[in-house]
């Protein structure tokens, strides 16, 4: 099922360098995806149980490296593919 996943400001403002559960681009994809077993890799979104990588797009690589990096970054949106059941409820 194709997604669209918003990363907001807020996402930004809350959101912590370098921490895979609670970057901007983990905090956005919680709010849609079932977040118990998510973390985000500077590639992939990544869940635990079942093991399963996701591939971001290059525009989700690129924020996660300029975030991570202290750069300026704005909100932004991106699509993935991911399981139906994987969504939350």
């Amino acid at each position: 099922m194709k997604i669209t996943i918003a990363v907001t400001q807020g996402d930004i403002d809350d959101g912590c360098r370098g921490n895979a559960v609670a970057c901007p681009v983990a905090r956005a994809a919680a709010r849609i995806l079932d977040a118990r077993h998510l973390s985000v890799r500077t590639k992939v979104l990544e869940f635990t149980e079942p093991l399963l990588l996701i591939p971001l797009p290059a525009a989700a690589v690129k924020f996660i490296r300029q975030f991570d990096s202290r750069a300026h970054v704005e909100p932004f949106s991106f699509d993935v593919n991911v399981p139906e059941d994987l969504m939350t409820p």
